[in-house]
Formats: C-alpha cells, sequence, structure tokens
C-alpha cells in the first residue's frame, strides 16, 4: 500500500479556516465522514484528542499529525490541511502550525501500517525540498502531485 492510497483529492483542504487545534480536527474529521471513512465521528475524535493529551503530534516546522488508532475508523486514510493562518498547538511548547496530516488508522492496522504511515510522513517532511514545496502550495491538485513525485510502499 503506498501513502497515495489513503489519500484522495476530497480528503485535502487548503485556506482551512480554523481558530484552535479543536477545530482544525473536527473540520478535517468532516471530510473523513464525507468520504465514508468512518463508523463514529464522535469516537474518532475522543480517541484523536485523547492521544493529543499524552503527547502532542507538533512535529516542527509548522505540521502537526494528530492521529487516532481505533475501531472508529471504517478505512485507514490520512487528511491533509492547510491552514488560512496558523494555530497555536501546544500551548505549553507555543508552537504554531499551519499544515496538519490527520491520521485515521483502522485498529487492524495499528501495529504496522501505523508506523509506516507516519514514518512515511515524516521522512518527507526532513526533506527541505519537499516542505518548501508543500508550504507553498495552495491547491489540492499540487499537493497530490507532490506526494505522487516520490511516493513509497508503506
Amino acid at each position: 500500500m503506498e501513502l497515495l492510497d489513503l489519500i484522495n483529492e476530497n480528503l485535502i483542504v487548503t485556506g482551512l479556516e480554523a481558530s484552535n487545534k479543536e477545530e482544525t480536527i473536527k473540520k478535517l474529521i468532516d471530510m473523513l465522514e464525507k468520504e465514508e471513512r468512518l463508523i463514529s465521528r464522535e469516537k474518532f475524535f475522543e480517541d484523536v484528542l485523547f492521544r493529543e493529551q499524552l503527547c502532542s503530534t507538533y512535529v516542527g516546522q509548522g505540521v502537526a499529525i494528530p492521529h487516532g488508532k481505533t475501531d472508529a475508523v471504517k478505512k485507514t486514510s490520512v487528511a491533509i490541511g492547510k491552514l488560512a493562518k496558523p494555530i497555536e498547538w501546544d500551548e505549553k511548547e507555543n508552537n504554531y502550525v499551519n499544515i496538519v496530516f490527520l491520521l485515521a488508522v483502522q485498529d487492524k492496522d495499528a501495529d504496522n501500517q501505523h508506523l509506516r504511515i507516519l514514518a512515511n510522513i515524516a521522512t518527507k517532511l526532513m526533506e527541505k525540498d519537499f516542505i518548501d514545496n508543500l508550504t507553498s502550495i495552495n491547491d489540492k491538485d499540487g499537493i497530490l502531485a507532490l506526494f505522487r513525485e516520490d511516493t513509497k510502499e508503506l
């Protein structure tokens, strides 16, 4: 399975208007629900927030990767949001984000697939050209094309 198998143009939003972490996550969950990737949006939201309480998912460079591994997910997926304005992600650390990758992982994929997805995204984010391109692209097609350039088997 490739990262592109988990994303489509309906799971990407640019210019996302949100004022905080919870609102951002809810709006990305809306996209997952609309694409019929979730069994329960409420439970998935609770699971993602629970994970956030354990440890912030801010990864640097204005990026956060919140995630939930739960039976509330019907199909393992990734939703991507580029915010219109940066928001504070972690009050304690004063971290601001403008790009969010929300991972929705089925229980059955929790052990192996979850780590592969995180590793794949993290590897891409370490590449200066990738992060520069991701930051400058402001449309869904451009973001999908960026991921197509360097797909890896998960």
